[in-house]
């Protein structure tokens, strides 16, 4: 069991408006700056970035190239890969990002496994060391399941939505069976800020997520703590977790993510695993938010 995973900056706030429970917006340059080096400084030394993400890459690179702090990199292929080819497209990622090498290349959404000339030119990309390890970002266990079967040796990470109010998606034998194959980061470990919402906010009605934040505050109190730190440690201490990815628009945010990680609360994970939250799928899959 992983006694404590470790924690990965999210940075597509840094370029663009992102969260459900976002109120304050896209940081500006300076804020940007100022999260990238708090970070650095705290011993958050991934990040998580996309070609998606608006300015995100520019912003990451523009800050390597001024102070020098080089962060490890997990970025991702666009969302529709371009007639372009995957090598150019990396290049133009890590030239963005001020950076020789990728740490991981994310396919950003699973039917880009499929596509064999993409997977072939990832391996070949990994053997020469311009990137060190290939990635998926899924949604669906049953996407999961066709990686194990089909990808073993060739991808490394598996990057999946991942929280206290979905666990019961995520089926455990299947997030066993995985881990012992190749390392799983959690993202959406606060559903993109639902879970730390009002119970009586409009989007938790909204998304149907009344009963689930309800039972969360209701075993904080008894607890002795609070939503936020429970979602935390459900993931950090969850044994088939690698690492996670939290993202945030402010400084505040950044230092409270901070102190949480330094926080020792593993009895939580054992505690949630017992709790049921019957989730709705409207809920907790962000794709259906907007329909």
């Amino acid at each position: 069991m992983n006694e404590r995973v470790k924690m990965i900056l999210g940075t597509v706030q840094l370029g663009m408006e992102y969260g459900i429970g976002n109120t304050a917006g896209k940081p500006s340059y300076e804020e940007a700056f100022s999260l990238l080096d708090y970070a650095y400084h705290n011993g958050i030394l991934m990040l998580d970035t996309a070609q998606a993400y608006g300015d995100s890459e520019q912003i990451i690179g523009q800050y390597h190239s001024q102070t020098g702090n080089i962060f490890r990199i997990c970025t991702k292929l666009p969302v529709d890969m371009p007639e372009i080819a995957v090598g150019e497209s990396l290049s133009e990622s890590a030239g963005r990002l001020a950076v020789s090498k990728i740490d991981v290349c994310y396919l950003h959404r699973f039917e880009q496994c499929l596509q064999k000339q993409i997977i072939q030119d990832l391996v070949e990309l990994k053997e020469k060391g311009i990137i060190s390890q290939i990635g998926v970002s899924i949604y669906e266990p049953l996407e999961l399941n066709y990686i194990i079967e089909n990808l073993e040796g060739i991808v490394d990470v598996v990057q999946l939505p991942f929280n206290v109010a979905v666990k019961e998606y995520w089926d455990r034998g299947l997030l066993q069976a995985a881990h012992n194959k190749f390392l799983l980061y959690a993202r959406s470990i606060y559903l993109q800020g639902l879970l730390l919402l009002p119970v009586n906010h409009p989007k938790v009605e909204m998304l149907h997520g009344k009963s689930v934040l309800d039972k969360l505050i209701r075993l904080a109190s008894e607890w002795n703590t609070d939503v936020k730190s429970l979602a935390w440690n459900f993931v950090q201490y969850h044994p088939f977790i690698d690492d996670f990815l939290v993202g945030c628009e402010t400084l505040n945010q950044l230092k409270e993510n901070v102190f949480l990680n330094q926080q020792e609360d593993k009895d939580y994970e054992r505690k949630l695993r017992a709790v049921s939250f019957h989730a709705n799928e409207i809920m907790t899959d962000p794709r259906r938010w907007q329909e």
